[in-house]
């Protein structure tokens, strides 16, 4: 997943991707 990469677009998703 990337969305780490993008955090600013999905914050929840950031930790997800951890």
């Amino acid at each position: 997943m990337v969305n780490f990469l993008i955090p600013v677009v999905s914050p929840p998703d950031c930790f997800l991707a951890l």
